[in-house]
């Protein structure tokens, strides 16, 4: 008997990137130039976009449902899956930018018998240059019994687990971060979505009042926008429910989150008082690493030291899908506690463990800097080994600013002048602290400096500001006293200091 040697091609595995989507027409040219490599199969449910979205879709070869909008995304999401065809589902929103890295490491993944899910870094960017990573569930195999859960923040974790059991498959992770471009302020600032998840979540309150998700998400919704009257009384409301036990928080996943959060609205500035609500329902929180930060932040402003960095070190031992809230956050903790306890070293070394994992961290940065600032060549070694980024670049302004603040708080202008001169070079802004300083010794300043004069301008009513704040009224009168030499650059300050013409 003779063998014949066939060669087979392994099929490569199909991946569907499943959306739903309403008027994105405005974001949706970036997010397929990104994604054009990414998927297969590009299944969208459209809930009544108006604008140009649909044909968008359509011009890129997208396969497009339509539906009224539920007022529920777990139904939306839902019916967009099963759009889908692929052996893989990647759910994506259209703010959400994927990048060259995550697209091959997508593919390389999906190629794995041994995984049947991935969690992948949600990179949330903010209009100041910093960013916050999150680990989220949102590649999957394609399975008829996933469904997602929760009218708003839905999930699908509950029935990937359960299919993982089943299949005996583990879950991965890719590393290479999506750009999520939706707390950019022009986006975020559409106020009707607040007002739509507002009012979901209160119609769900509303049918049942037991609804411990519900009830920590609209307090999380308060604290996102800002909407301190909402906060408080949804955290009112939710206070007096476990009270009177018709809300339990009894084994949730969000209980703790729900205690930490209703503790920031209804004691903001009374940690001892916030510490006895936790203390009130320890018994019945699941303990998390949002409920160990919270704790530890709190019991570090009591001045419960030791017990803080219990907190903090119980996070760093946490998982958590918000990355920080078991690394930055708690070695910036455990960071100021050292410095509490003057050991300055140890602060430093715990700092620079949190720009490990956040390298753009806005207070580990300032911390950093502000740790180094009596050595120079030890700033520009720090400044050097680092991209100049705008989070950089603000982190070491401030540093220098609070430094020169202190002094001038103590009446020692000259020190002041002399800490800015000493990073001009790094930061040309610093050098309208300089001119402050200068104004107020009425000395003429020698100033070539690289910036703008829109930028100089805020600088120098930046400086103004601190000067009124810092309660020493002569060098405000000493600078006003020369500010005319320098009324040709800065005309405003005439009217600002209330100069005579």
């Amino acid at each position: 008997m003779s063998s014949l040697d066939v060669a087979c091609e392994k099929r490569e595995a199909t991946l569907s990137v499943v959306m739903i989507v309403r008027d994105e027409a405005e974001i949706l040219p970036r997010f397929l130039a990104a994604g054009r490599e990414l998927w297969d199969e590009l299944a969208v449910m459209d809930t009544g976009s108006v604008d140009e979205t649909v044909s968008l879709l359509m011009e890129a070869g997208a396969k497009v449902g339509h539906m009224e909008w539920p007022g529920n995304f777990a139904v939306a999401r839902n019916a967009a899956l099963e759009l889908a065809t692929g052996d893989w589902v990647l759910v994506l929103d259209a703010d959400e930018i994927v990048s060259p890295e995550f697209v091959a490491e997508v593919r390389t993944l999906i190629s794995r018998s041994d995984l049947g899910a991935a969690t992948v870094t949600m990179r949330n960017l903010f209009t100041n240059g910093h960013h916050r990573d999150s680990r989220l569930l949102r590649l999957f195999r394609r399975d008829p019994d996933l469904r997602y859960e929760h009218a708003i923040h839905e999930e699908i974790a509950g029935s990937v687990g359960v299919m993982l059991a089943r299949t005996g498959q583990s879950i991965g992770h890719v590393a290479a971060p999506v750009q999520h471009v939706g707390y950019l302020k022009d986006r975020a600032a559409e106020r009707a979505k607040l007002d739509r998840d507002r009012k979901i979540l209160e119609q769900l309150i509303e049918e049942d009042p037991s609804d411990t998700y519900s009830r920590f998400k609209l307090l999380e919704l308060a604290r996102f926008w800002g909407e301190h009257e909402l906060g408080v009384s949804a955290s009112e409301a939710a206070l007096t429910a476990l009270r009177d036990g018709s809300l339990s928080i009894q084994g949730s996943h969000v209980g703790g989150e729900l205690v930490v959060t209703l503790a920031r609205f209804l004691e903001p500035k009374d940690p001892v008082s916030a510490l006895r609500l936790y203390d009130e329902f320890e018994s019945s929180v699941v303990p998390s690493a949002a409920w160990h930060f919270g704790r530890g932040a709190l019991r570090e402003q009591a001045g419960n030291l030791q017990e803080a960095e219990e907190d903090f070190r119980a996070c760093l031992a946490a998982k958590d899908p918000l990355l920080q809230m078991v690394t930055t956050r708690p070695l910036m903790g455990l960071a100021r506690l050292r410095l509490a306890q003057a050991d300055l070293p140890g602060a430093m070394a715990f700092v620079d463990q949190a720009l490990e994992h956040s390298p753009t961290d806005a207070e580990a940065l300032l911390a950093a800097l502000s740790f180094r600032l009596e050595e120079p060549a030890m700033i520009e070694a720090f400044v050097a080994g680092r991209e100049w980024t705008p989070a950089l670049a603000a982190a070491l302004e401030s540093a220098v600013e609070m430094s020169a603040i202190s002094f001038l708080r103590k009446g020692r202008v000259l020190e002041a002048h002399a800490r800015l001169a000493q990073y001009v070079g790094l930061k040309s802004s610093l050098g309208l602290g300089m001119l402050a300083c200068d104004l107020i010794l009425g000395r003429s300043s020698d100033l070539d400096l690289d910036i703008s004069l829109e930028e100089a301008n805020r600088s120098l009513r930046r400086w103004l500001v601190h000067l009124m704040g810092i309660g020493r009224p002569e060098l405000v009168a000493a600078f006003a006293q020369n500010a005319p030499s320098v009324l040709g650059t800065f005309p405003w300050l005439r009217e600002t200091l209330g100069l005579k013409s």
